[in-house]
């Protein structure tokens, strides 16, 4: 198998999955840190500053909940619902919207901005490519409260720029 047959096998989903999400929160206008791979859960993901109280969450916010779903429909022609069960938490909060709201909305955005979210994918491909598929190897730029390790994979600057070229 080669590396790009083994990167889409192995995280091709999720790499659309968190671009989604990074995709939504710049154009919603929601700070983004970048998207990352943490190294102590094996987990990639977007850090992003959204309340961690769902009641206090606005609009933008759960479009950017809904939008990692959105692209793997955008992409793949359907969602892994296992994987998109911590996004749809949010929705369990009193005066939440309805999911099948949000996610329409979200997948209209997602849709309108198909070749950027492709050129996110692209360029998370790349990054894992230029480690060789290890993640271990990423630079650790950013820590959390958490105390968890994250290796960069699109930073914050580079997501903006893609996202808002042409």
């Amino acid at each position: 198998m080669t590396d790009d047959e083994l990167l889409e096998t192995n995280w091709g989903r999720a790499l659309v999955h968190e671009s989604g999400h990074a995709l939504m929160a710049v154009l919603q206008g929601i700070p983004c840190h970048g998207i990352f791979y943490n190294k102590t859960i094996n987990k990639f993901c977007v850090l992003a500053d959204v309340p961690a109280d769902f009641n206090e969450y606005s609009k933008k916010d759960y479009l950017f909940s809904m939008a990692s779903s959105a692209a793997e429909k955008v992409i793949y022609g359907n969602l892994d619902e296992e994987g998109a069960k911590s996004d749809r938490a949010p929705f369990e909060s009193p005066g939440a919207p309805p999911v099948q709201e949000t996610f329409n909305e979200a997948h209209d955005i997602v849709a309108s901005n198909k070749r950027k979210l492709k050129r996110l994918v692209s360029k998370l491909k790349a990054s894992c490519k230029k480690v060789n598929l290890n993640m271990a190897l990423l630079n650790e730029t950013v820590t959390n409260s958490t105390g968890h390790k994250f290796g960069t994979l699109l930073s914050k600057e580079d997501l903006e720029d893609a996202v808002n070229s042409k």
